[in-house]
């Protein structure tokens, strides 16, 4: 070998070297790959193959931030494990020994704070929640029984009640808005009214809650379960976030049992090991009798076998902390660089620390919001999943590599930033101005008939949350001569172009109406049009077009006048006339739901109209 052969196998060998150090010291610092992107196309997952099918081809390459649901590599001890189990070749019935309940019972009191394992025949095995919430409302509900649930809430816990014979009751967690940051409260003594009222029998209790992220108290917990207990009601625990909270955890069935409370938990490893595919939670009763009733209903229809691989998953991931222990603290941290991110993004708030994100401040109607970030490249979760109030809220899924959040968040800057792109100095415009004018006359109209409207309580309050309402709509008619082409979206019966809008079209325009005959389907508006083509008719079209109520523009309208005023002008705060509106909003649900009496509500609502009259005439 000649010296220059030496020195090209010292530099290889010396870059080698190198490498190898980087490696070592980038497993190190993340033993577990969490912060290595991992590419999940051409795999089935719901999370990325299901959104063009869901929202339409733009959203295929979008960053998928929607499904709870991780980006991280699996667990290294469980995908060991599986590959073992996989290797022996029958993959037959099986059983869940007492082995695979003693693991979930030690992590239970090793990781959740629970006094006491529960004892290993207290289990019964599930292949989803969900499944459970059925069964156990299909064991133990009367058709017609009300079962409560907070909203807002994850949507499969609110559909599995009416498919089970039962009455859904929808309680609005009151919101505490200070400065900007929003705390969903439970309000025992608010949610005792509605029990009453409904005559409860059933709540299902979302702990900690999806999706507004709250982490239940002791204090709410025991009075929830003294109340429960009072009243005869079986709370239904879902706590399957248990494990991905960072305050403290206070399991609800040790409570419940204390107070003597009725209640059965649920878990899972699904959102801790993102185990989805595998299929394997668990029930819990400290009811013997309970308990026997349940399996009576399960178990000739075989909904307490678990598969081969979702048993095996259940058992080995109850026996791998330190995964978990890394995984909660990347997306913990991740939190903090949205929190951090966010104070750059002008009209997006975090409401709380699941990353339920809050867009009013946009000024985009509420049931545009999540069409408006899939055209930014983001794939949310939209708010009105959870309840259709909600729209403007938006649940961002953490539990990615910093990379691809890091990204995420530059999207949303650039088209929030074209969207919110300020007006020239001194140049506020009139429209922004009317904006609020506006909705201090809508305010004063309110103010004006209040006498009427207290006196119809929860009805009353009813009808201001009509008044606030996002969106309106207008109907008119429009001509279009004989000859004149016109683009129709035949799915949604919506006008998509035409040769002129001098006619008075507008994208998006949806067709009630063709020559009077009423557009019920497809078929209808093509034989309509095509007729009237042939026969060279003119088209009359009734149409219905969305209106921006002042309500969705708001803040903005807000922030922007506020910044055009002169300096000697005292005005509130644009954030602190958005929060004296969002608690407005928060006091009418209440009296909606026969909570607190009107009276409060006129306390907020004429403050409210006070801070709009001071902008109004600036």
């Amino acid at each position: 070998m000649d010296k220059a052969q030496k020195w090209h196998c010292a530099v290889l060998g010396g870059s080698a070297l190198l490498y190898a150090l980087w490696l070592w010291r980038k497993r190190r610092r993340d033993p577990f790959g969490l912060d290595t992107p991992v590419d999940r196309r051409g795999y089935k997952t719901v999370k990325y193959e299901l959104p063009p099918i869901l929202f339409g081809e733009t959203a295929r390459d979008c960053l998928q931030h929607w499904v709870a649901d991780m980006d991280f590599p699996c667990c290294p001890k469980l995908r060991k494990k599986l590959t073992q189990r996989m290797a022996h070749p029958i993959y037959g019935y099986t059983i869940q020994p007492k082995e695979v309940w003693q693991a979930v019972g030690r992590w239970l009191v090793e990781n959740q704070n629970w006094k006491k394992a529960p004892e290993p025949d207290c289990f019964v095995f599930s292949g989803t929640v969900l499944a459970s919430v059925g069964s156990i409302l299909h064991t133990f509900a009367q058709p017609g029984d009300k079962v409560l649930t907070m909203v807002p809430l994850y949507a499969p816990l609110q559909k599995v009640v009416p498919a089970s014979r039962c009455s859904l009751v929808q309680y609005h967690l009151p919101v505490k808005v200070e400065r900007g940051t929003s705390r969903y409260e439970m309000d025992v003594e608010g949610l005792k009214k509605v029990l009453d009222k409904e005559k409860v029998k059933f709540i299902i209790l979302c702990s900690p809650h999806n999706p507004v992220g709250r982490v239940w108290t002791r204090e709410e917990l025991v009075a929830l379960a003294g109340a429960c207990k009072d009243r005869g009601i079986l709370v239904i625990v879902d706590e399957v976030w248990a494990d991905l909270c960072w305050k403290p955890f206070t399991p609800f069935h040790p409570v419940a049992m204390e107070i003597g409370c009725k209640c059965i938990s649920l878990g899972s490893p699904t959102k801790t090991w993102n185990l989805a595919g595998f299929h394997c939670s668990y029930a819990i009763f400290d009811d013997k009798e309970m308990l026997k009733r349940f399996k009576e209903y399960v178990e000739p229809q075989f909904l307490h076998h678990g598969s081969t691989f979702g048993t095996e998953a259940l058992q080995i991931a109850y026996e791998s902390r330190e995964w978990m222990q890394a995984v909660r603290a990347y997306v913990e941290a991740n939190f903090c660089y949205l929190e951090e991110s966010l104070k750059d993004i002008p009209g997006i708030q975090l409401a709380t620390y699941l990353a339920w994100l809050d867009c009013s401040g946009l000024g985009l109607p509420t049931d545009t919001v999540h069409s408006w970030m899939i055209q930014a490249g983001l794939v949310f979760s939209s708010g009105s999943e959870f309840h259709p109030e909600y729209g403007h809220f938006q649940r961002m899924n953490l539990a990615c590599s910093r990379q691809k959040l890091r990204e995420a968040l530059e999207r949303l800057k650039r088209a929030v930033g074209l969207l919110l792109a300020p007006s020239p100095a001194g140049a506020a415009s009139k429209k922004e101005k009317e904006t609020i004018k506006t909705a201090a006359q809508q305010m004063h109209g309110l103010q004006d008939r209040w006498a009427q409207i207290a006196s119809k309580g929860p009805d009353g309050a009813k009808e201001i949350l009509e008044a606030f309402s996002g969106v309106s709509y207008s109907t008119f008619v429009i001509k279009v001569p004989a000859g004149q082409s016109v683009g129709v979206d035949i799915e949604d019966r919506t006008i998509t172009s035409v040769s002129s809008r001098k006619l008075g079209w507008s994208t998006g325009d949806t067709i009630q109406e063709i020559n009077g005959i009423e557009a019920k389907d497809e078929e209808m508006v093509v034989n309509s049009v095509k007729a009237a083509k042939n026969q060279g008719q003119d088209l009359v079209f009734k149409v219905q077009r969305l209106s921006e109520s002042p309500w969705v523009s708001l803040d903005r309208a807000l922030t922007n006048v506020y910044a055009d005023i002169d300096a000697e002008v005292v005005l509130p705060e644009p954030d602190q006339v958005s929060d004296m509106f969002r608690d407005l909003k928060n006091n009418v649900n209440l009296a909606k739901d026969d909570i607190i009496d009107m009276a409060t509500v006129k306390e907020k609502l004429d403050a409210f109209i006070k801070a709009l009259d001071q902008f109004a005439s600036s």
